[in-house]
């Protein structure tokens, strides 16, 4: 469930020590606000039928550079997140791609389509390849979706 911008505002916390009350008065609002939008009567949604919960209060989000990889071989299918061959592990999110709810999804998207289709680039396993890294080349660009928006100028 993603809130607006005015609710997350109005209920933000200390990114990385949400106090438990915080957690569960953002959690109880959040899922009344789902019931009510679906129709369902209040507390059809409860902790009992929710199978996973993370609450995350996105103090950082809309970063204002994105990180650009470089080479001649840069697509869609090997572009958007990061992937390290040598210890079988991949890093994803908006910062990657483009600084939005979006650009997080497609990026982990690109990872999991990456980590998990098997093919071969140039006869080399799709998990021998290393894609994305720093040390393939690249750089942080200014985001043009934040540069547009205005966040972060200080004007």
């Amino acid at each position: 469930i993603l809130s607006s911008a005015k609710f997350a505002k109005k209920y933000k916390g200390p990114q990385e020590n949400l106090p438990q009350e915080r957690v569960e008065e953002v959690t109880t609002l959040m899922l009344a606000a789902l019931e009510r939008s679906l129709g369902l009567e209040e507390g059809t949604i409860h902790e009992g039928t929710v199978k996973d919960s993370r609450l995350q209060l996105w103090g950082a989000a809309v970063p204002l550079n994105v990180w650009s990889p470089t080479g001649t071989d840069i697509n869609s299918n090997n572009s958007g997140f990061m992937y390290d061959a040598e210890h079988s592990v991949g890093a994803c999110g908006d910062w990657l791609l483009d600084p939005s709810i979006a650009g997080a999804w497609e990026s982990g998207r690109r990872l999991a389509n990456w980590m998990s289709s098997g093919l071969e680039q140039d006869g080399t396993p799709i998990d021998a390849v290393s894609v994305g890294l720093p040390s393939l080349g690249g750089e942080f660009k200014q985001s043009t979706t934040a540069a547009g928006s205005g966040i972060g100028n200080v004007r």
